[in-house]
């Protein structure tokens, strides 16, 4: 569990004893007014209380605010960021390093589609995302992964292409064109 979800846990615990304290307040309040709904009360001469709202809210403002306060959170959103990237091309080697050291290379998903890179990857409660236009294609079966000092190197061999040969034709004249001078 990362320090950042036990920290949440905590602040969501704090959060939900702060509201049955608060309720059992308001409760008290009620009962000492008479259920009168006065947010003012005394139980003897020599002791009274009032309970209120910074803006001046009564005991239902109280007991809302205690409702939502033990109410569990809705599921938080995931972050998102993107990767650091930087592209090294090589003689016969196309490198891509990611700097993020939060990111464990077990988590990363690479996936290859011509020469474009798409990278993601689930850390905790952050998502990482990065697209990468590589340039020139490689060929995906020869990938290799390594991580070191926080940084994931990914390393490709270079697709061969292989080259044509040139074609021989002859210019064709365009009916109704001058002759060329050259």
């Amino acid at each position: 569990m990362s320090e950042n979800t036990s920290l949440l846990q905590r602040l969501m615990h704090l959060s939900s004893t702060f509201g049955t304290a608060l309720e059992q307040m308001v409760e008290a309040a009620k009962a000492a007014s008479g259920n009168s709904g006065e947010a003012k009360a005394s139980v003897n001469r020599k002791t009274s209380f009032s309970a209120r709202t910074l803006d001046g809210g009564d005991l239902a403002d109280l007991a809302e605010l205690a409702n939502r306060l033990k109410a569990k959170p809705e599921a938080p959103v995931p972050v998102r960021r993107n990767l650091d990237t930087e592209v090294v091309e090589e003689a016969k080697h196309v490198i891509v390093l990611i700097n993020e050291p939060s990111v464990q290379m077990s988590n990363l998903v690479v996936a290859i589609d011509g020469d474009m890179l798409e990278l993601s990857a689930q850390q905790a409660e952050i998502s990482f995302i990065g697209e990468v236009f590589l340039p020139c294609t490689v060929n995906p079966d020869t990938l290799l992964m390594l991580a070191r000092a926080g940084v994931i190197e990914l390393r490709w061999e270079k697709q061969l292409v292989k080259a044509k040969k040139p074609s021989k034709s002859k210019a064709k004249p365009v009916p109704g064109a001058a002759p060329s001078g050259c």
